[in-house]
């Protein structure tokens, strides 16, 4: 009976400490990928690992400091345990850096999770995540409601990093 249950018990993985840098993160489909000098593969990154972290926004490029997990099938990030965004040491300075955009509401789906804008007197759709609008408490945006934006421009098009007033923006472009 016991050499049963000593049978059943699954081979120990190997966990350690790394710094990798963000290649990319995709919000909707809850998941992206870290690089490290130690690994010659992608590292796995699921959302669920930056919800314990409270990290709402990831810049690409950021280096972060994760434990890792090295499985048969790939390594995966475990916990995050310090982020150094792109531009700053920590995400509000990072934030801040970028300028801010006026934009308009196109559509906004809260049961989605997502949405996108115009910005002003742009051409290309701006996507924006159920996550940047939760860090404000804010549960939804109405089409053609007018809002500020800070916008990375990835290679999968322009995403919104985080949401602001729309007034001084607009009086700055007047």
């Amino acid at each position: 009976m016991i050499e049963n249950l000593i049978d059943e018990v699954p081979p120990a993985t190997v966990t350690r400490q790394i710094s990798g840098q963000l290649k990319w993160f995709d919000r909707t489909k809850g998941f992206g990928f870290l690089t490290a000098p130690e690994y010659d593969e992608d590292i796995f990154l699921h959302r669920s690992v930056l919800d314990e972290a409270v990290c709402l926004i990831l810049l690409e490029g950021s280096t972060l400091e994760v434990m890792v997990e090295e499985l048969e099938k790939g390594v995966r990030v475990t916990e995050i345990l310090s982020v150094k965004q792109v531009g700053g040491d920590d995400e509000i300075s990072a934030l801040e850096s970028i300028e801010a955009i006026p934009a308009r509401v196109k559509w906004y789906d809260p049961i989605k999770g997502f949405g996108f804008a115009n910005a002003f007197r742009g051409i290309e759709d701006i996507f924006i995540h159920s996550s940047i609008l939760e860090r404000y408490g804010i549960k939804e945006l109405i089409a053609c409601e007018a809002v500020g934006l800070r916008v990375q421009y990835t290679e999968r098009g322009p995403i919104a990093v985080d949401v602001c007033d729309w007034v001084p923006i607009a009086t700055e472009i007047a």
